[in-house]
C-alpha cells in the first residue's frame, strides 16, 4: 500500500519560496492568505468573483 504523501510528492512540483513569501499577508499578527493565492498556487479554481 502507497501513502498519501508518496503519491502527491510524484505529480508535484516545487514553488518557489520567495513566491509563497510574497503571498504571506499580516493581518492583526497573524499570517494569512488569500483564497485566490492559495486556489493558485494548487492550480485549482476558487469560489470568488
Amino acid at each position: 500500500m502507497t501513502s498519501h504523501a508518496a503519491d502527491s510528492s510524484s505529480q508535484t512540483s516545487l514553488v518557489p519560496l520567495d513566491r509563497i513569501e510574497r503571498m504571506i499577508l499580516f493581518v492583526r499578527r497573524q499570517k494569512v492568505m488569500l483564497d485566490r493565492d492559495l486556489a493558485e498556487l494548487y492550480g485549482v479554481g476558487n469560489k470568488g468573483p
